[in-house]
């Protein structure tokens, strides 16, 4: 998934939650506030977009976050769900 920036809609939306939680693996490309980014302002910052994946799914899923650039405003996660 890439929503380019609409990340911010899907925080505490049950919906979403609830098909990222029947999804078997589930891939995500985010994008947050960055320093280096002026334009990003409108984006959730990192800490909250991190809190509500750990939050939402670590139950249910095994969780796997790799490619964080904080400073640029993207990071991939990727979650499977537990047997």
């Amino acid at each position: 998934m890439d929503c380019e920036g609409a990340e911010k809609y899907m925080i505490n939306d049950k919906d979403s939650e609830a098909i990222i939680k029947n999804c078997l693996q589930f891939g995500m490309e985010l994008h947050f506030q960055s320093p280096k980014k002026t334009n990003r302002n409108f984006y959730v910052e990192w800490n909250e977009m991190n809190d509500w994946i750990m939050d939402s799914f670590q139950e249910t899923h095994e969780i796997i976050y790799h490619k964080s650039n904080k400073n640029r405003g993207y990071g991939h996660y990727k979650l499977k769900r537990k047997n």
